[in-house]
């Protein structure tokens, strides 16, 4: 009996084994061509990385800002210039105003 199970395990591994290098040469899929934005989208996008990183650096980010980067990222993976720039430009808009907002003094209340 040990003799059978031991030769019905041996087989299935070797036919485990054998059907694991099977599909090893097969070719890697072609890389899906990533949708080109319009240059003026590119900059808008270059320029809401480059407030957000700064904005972060500071711990000033504020989430409507966060979530128009994220957008415009979304957009520019689908190629959608329009939208790119606009979310790009509200989420730099909004990083230039949370990074203005952290170096006002704090605000005291005197004589109350």
């Amino acid at each position: 009996m040990r003799k059978i199970v031991f030769t019905l395990t041996s087989v299935s591994l070797l036919a485990l084994a054998g059907c694991s290098t099977y599909n090893s040469q097969a070719p890697a899929p072609a890389a899906a061509a990533k949708p080109a934005i319009s240059p003026q989208a590119q900059a808008a996008l270059d320029e809401a990385t480059a407030s957000m990183k700064e904005a972060k650096s500071d711990f000033d980010v504020w989430t409507v800002a966060e979530e128009a980067y994220k957008k415009a990222q979304a957009a520019a993976a689908k190629g959608d210039s329009a939208t790119v720039f606009k979310e790009a430009k509200e989420a730099t808009a909004f990083n230039k105003l949370s990074i203005q907002q952290s170096k006002e003094p704090p605000l005291q209340l005197k004589n109350l």
